[in-house]
């Protein structure tokens, strides 16, 4: 099932903490926002929180959520490109 990540970093994270982020297994596409970034997750999002909040990165919080309705209506929109 797919969860979003939210994670807030002390500071904007660089464009090599994203690159970090986004090769973790079951991380799809991330948002970006100041220092805010919310990463979209297939699998256990609870256990790639753990294994980012153990990884070092330079984070404030980390929190796992449901998905939003812009959420859901953006993977509908994915998954109609790549349909038929």
């Amino acid at each position: 099932s797919q969860k979003v990540l939210k994670l807030v970093y002390t500071e904007p994270p660089t464009a090599q903490e994203l690159d970090v982020l986004k090769a973790m297994p079951g991380v799809g596409r991330i948002e970006q926002e100041g220092r805010s970034v919310r990463a979209m997750v297939d699998g256990d999002a609870e256990a790639l929180a753990r294994s980012i909040q153990a990884s070092g990165l330079n984070l404030r919080d980390i929190d796992v959520v449901g998905l939003n309705l812009e959420d859901l209506f953006l993977e509908y929109m994915k998954e109609d490109e790549s349909g038929y």
